[in-house]
């Protein structure tokens, strides 16, 4: 039995490392261009937040290569009637199965780790490429498309030789909301690699401020432009976090909704107390309730990310669970092994994703408790039950 049990270890790995690898090259070229693209990044950008992208592109790749590799081994073993010779010396095809399903549990800790990675590590780390190479991509915007924005931040210019910047104009929102116009003959971007902003060389400069008034900047000026209104701030959204950050995190977040329970029951019962009714219905409740509501969901978030990271990890075992009694199963009338990956990972696809989200979404709303994100698991078991009895039967 433990050779046998060598050989299938050894069939799937071989398949689900060359999968694996195949799988992850597929993901990280579409992420990698998508990135490019949207940013604008060269040569240079694209080879340095390579390895960023790598965790992100192998959490699509480990589940469909765990499921793909357990479809092609069990369905050429059955194809080619070995599941049929051993179950004819007495041994079960569940023996077969059982290695299997446990490697599916360590490839799945594998993808939760890599989750993590992808969501703390990758993301900080492409950002930060990004935000190195803001003054190329900006260059590299200007010269194709003679425009570069951010949110808050707004150039065009008439042409660009070399790192000059014909005849450019700006519009710069500050941190008040108020817009700044700025024009000038010819400018050259700098940026400062202390703090991340963009500073602007500006001869014969001349603009608006937000008030309307007309201001000139003589001979050559160096227009500084802050980091936050051209680099969009990192968002602090749970699914940023790293999982061991996340109970700090949500401690700190019920401490500020207390508090802001205790200032809005104070505030209140100040108003009772003083008759002051008017106060009572102000609108600025509203404003009150509306935040609070918004830190209560976030606090959801919070409790539901690790439930969710989990279960997403935890789906390469369950897809293992699915695909081996069901390859086994159709092994036996039909030799492309393809086809039998698709057969099982389509209803995967309409069953597993619309589960795995509805019970993601109505545990961040607080109406269902978070580990309803393994919905999506729970069906694949009940679905693998069924298939696994079936096999064990005949």
């Amino acid at each position: 039995m433990a050779i046998l049990t060598r050989y299938i270890l050894r069939e799937y790995l071989t398949v689900f490392l060359l999968t694996l690898f195949g799988m992850t090259v597929f993901f990280l070229l579409m992420l990698i261009g998508g990135t490019a693209v949207k940013e604008g990044l060269g040569v240079g950008p694209i080879v340095r937040i390579l390895p960023f992208i790598i965790p992100d592109s192998m959490r699509f790749s480990v589940p469909a290569a765990a499921l793909l590799a357990t479809c092609v081994v069990f369905g050429r073993m059955s194809s080619d009637k070995e599941i049929v010779a051993i179950k004819s010396i007495g041994i079960s095809p569940w023996k077969l199965m059982a290695p299997i399903f446990f490697l599916g549990v360590l490839i799945s800790f594998f993808a939760v780790w890599m989750n993590d990675m992808a969501v703390s590590w990758g993301r900080a780390g492409a950002g930060a490429v990004i935000t190195e190479s803001i003054e190329q991509i900006a260059y590299g915007k200007l010269r194709t498309q003679r425009s570069y924005s951010t949110d808050r931040f707004s150039i065009n210019v008439r042409d660009v030789v070399g790192h000059r910047l014909i005849l450019p104009i700006m519009s710069i929102q500050d941190e008040k909301g108020g817009v700044w116009s700025v024009s000038a003959k010819d400018a050259e971007l700098r940026r400062n690699p202390d703090d991340g902003s963009l500073g602007i060389v500006l001869s014969g400069g001349s603009g608006e401020d937000p008030n309307g008034n007309a201001f000139v900047l003589p001979g050559t000026r160096v227009y500084e432009i802050e980091s936050s209104a051209i680099n969009k701030p990192r968002d602090e959204s749970p699914s940023d976090f790293a999982l061991r950050a996340i109970p700090e995190a949500r401690g700190l977040q019920q401490q500020s909704i207390r508090r802001m329970e205790y200032d809005l029951a104070t505030t209140a019962a100040f108003q009772l107390i003083t008759g002051d009714l008017h106060g009572l219905s102000a609108p600025e409740w509203n404003d009150d309730r509306k935040q609070l509501r918004k830190e209560r969901y976030r606090l959801n978030r919070l409790r539901t990310e690790p439930w969710r990271r989990w279960a997403n990890g935890f789906s390469c075992f369950f897809f293992m669970l699915v695909g081996a009694p069901w390859a086994i199963e159709k092994g036996q009338k039909q030799a492309d092994f393809v086809s039998i990956f698709f057969k099982v990972f389509m209803p995967i696809l309409l069953i597993y994703y619309p589960l795995f989200e509805f019970g993601v979404q109505q545990a961040k709303e607080g109406v269902l408790p978070q580990y309803a994100v393994w919905l999506g698991n729970v069906a694949c078991a009940l679905i693998a039950l069924k298939l696994i009895s079936n096999v064990l039967k005949r």
